[in-house]
């Protein structure tokens, strides 16, 4: 694989995560609004693990010389 393609790969990660987390975050309102303490605990843990790899792709995207010269 090279630069490229593990660069657009990590952005499709990332978008993916921030759509689950978008799509995730309503749910946890409305469980919390209903008082489902098990609905709340497993929507907050999606939620953790969306941004945490979103935040390690993030970390490995940013760290990658490739990602700073594919807009040169």
């Amino acid at each position: 694989m090279n630069g490229q393609t593990g660069i657009v790969l990590s952005l499709g990660v990332v978008s993916i995560c921030s759509i689950g987390f978008v799509l995730v975050l309503p749910a946890l309102a409305g469980a919390a609004v209903r008082g489902n303490r098990s609905g709340v605990v497993r929507r907050a843990t999606l939620l953790a693990v969306l941004a945490a790899v979103a935040l390690a792709v993030s970390a490995t995207l940013g760290a990658s010389v490739g990602a700073y010269s594919i807009f040169a």
